[in-house]
């Protein structure tokens, strides 16, 4: 799906910026948390478990907020879930204790658990079929934008105003309201067309309840996500307090990652497309143990920029793969079952994101930071093994 075609397609060009805006609200969140944390007396541990809390939440209430989106309408809860986020922004302004960070990150839970599920299925919906890893690729580029550009923002801001956290946490809740606006204003609620999917699952003798083997993607999914996340939330304290690098020096390290994936994200969802999902899926687990090397060996900022932008081109690999995968079962799924299909999928991603942080925090506190990259680095191998064992079932299971 080229550009041009994006943009003429209202819903879909809307999703996508949402997934921009969404992006750097969080960049700004998931750089500052930290270190607010730690103004506030966190340890290590505390504050893996802390980034780690928004994912449990939303494995919690992902499988109900489907359910919810089947029977309330798509539209109705990615609103929901847009203003919620909202409020996430302002409940971090005012919070200042560690109890209270807790409960907001509950909260943020709950958002992601509603609006993750029904963006996937809107870009399925509304993206063409057989150009949909491309335009989850287009999607995965404006996230990581977003996210690159928070990271770059909130370095900036805490700079500028000697870091005063309840700043940095209310542009997160600008750049909320401005994706609400254009949601509520443009995006179409999702088709009820289960007499055209009943014929796809029918006709298509390559559906992902007859040939596909989703259990087994599912675990991927969570491996993948597990190596992958262990140091997305706690890069801005390692790059600082391990390599020594300045806060600013940090948040530039997101900015030049956002090259790669302006380039890359697009690319290999055409790749996908074209050749093979399951290949470029499992290049994300290359990249982690690669980065996971570089981070031990040259803690400094060459030496990180080289790793974050090989993580960052195995993240831009995974999400356009993933997320064709996933509307592939939104499409064998009747009209009425979508959400919750794509909410139990989406979970399984949900669930190795939310355990990375958590097992990254145990290992630095407890052990060392080089057992941190270690570890990393045997769980993306021992993933690498398994996403060949899984795609050559799958192969297996679509021959006649």
């Amino acid at each position: 799906m080229s550009f041009q075609r994006i943009i003429t397609n209202p819903s879909l060009t809307v999703v996508i910026l949402e997934g921009f805006f969404a992006r750097l609200g969080f960049g700004v969140i998931t750089f500052a948390l930290p270190f607010y944390a730690l103004q506030l007396g966190m340890s290590y541990a505390e504050i893996g478990v802390l980034a780690a809390l928004r994912l449990v939440a939303a494995i919690a209430f992902k499988p109900i907020m489907g359910a919810a989106a089947d029977r309330f309408g798509k539209k109705r809860v990615y609103v929901w879930s847009i203003a919620g986020r909202a409020i996430v922004g302002v409940g971090l302004a005012f919070a200042s204790t560690p109890a209270a960070l807790y409960a907001v990150r509950i909260l943020h839970g709950v958002t992601t658990a509603a609006r993750d599920p029904v963006s996937a299925f809107l870009i399925a919906e509304h993206g063409d079929e057989k150009r949909m890893a491309t335009a989850f690729g287009w999607y995965s580029t404006a996230r990581e934008v977003g996210s690159a550009l928070g990271f770059l923002i909130a370095g900036l801001l805490l700079t500028w105003t000697q870091d005063h956290y309840p700043t940095v946490f209310l542009f997160a809740v600008v750049t909320s309201v401005v994706a609400l606006v254009l949601v509520a204003w443009l995006v179409r609620d999702s088709r009820r067309d289960a007499d055209d999917v009943n014929t796809k699952v029918e006709n298509n003798t390559d559906t992902s309840d007859s040939h596909t083997r989703w259990w087994d993607y599912a675990a991927l999914g969570v491996m993948m996500a597990l190596t992958g996340s262990m140091l997305t939330n706690l890069f801005p304290i390692i790059a600082t307090e391990f390599a020594h690098l300045s806060k600013a020096e940090t948040s530039v390290i997101y900015s030049l990652a956002t090259l790669v994936i302006v380039f890359s994200a697009p690319v290999f969802g055409w790749l996908a497309d074209r050749f093979s999902k399951g290949l470029v899926l499992s290049l994300r687990s290359v990249a982690n143990a690669g980065s996971s090397i570089i981070y031990a060996l040259f803690p400094s900022f060459g030496g990180f920029v080289a790793a974050r932008l090989i993580d960052e081109t195995g993240k831009a690999a995974f999400r356009p793969a993933w997320g064709a995968l996933i509307a592939d079962a939104a499409r064998s799924t009747e009209s009425h079952r979508r959400g919750k299909k794509i909410a139990y999928l989406d979970t399984a991603q949900s669930v190795g994101e939310a355990l990375g942080p958590v097992l990254a925090g145990a290992l630095w506190q407890w052990l060392s930071i080089y057992w941190l990259f270690g570890v990393r680095f045997a769980l993306a191998v021992v993933t690498e093994v398994f996403a060949v064992w899984v795609l050559r079932r799958r192969n297996a299971d679509a021959r006649p």
